[in-house]
């Protein structure tokens, strides 16, 4: 809901990473592998 959210008040990209996994975040951003979901407005 959040990312909708921020879709709906111009945002033009998010990312919804799963937190369990480890190093999630740095997997997304360091890698061209991504381990979340990317959705762009």
């Amino acid at each position: 809901e959040a990312a909708l959210d921020a879709l709906t008040a111009g945002v033009k990209k998010v990312h919804i990473v799963d937190g369990r996994m480890p190093h999630s975040l740095l997997v997304e951003i360091f890698s061209d592998q991504g381990v979340g979901t990317e959705i762009v407005a």
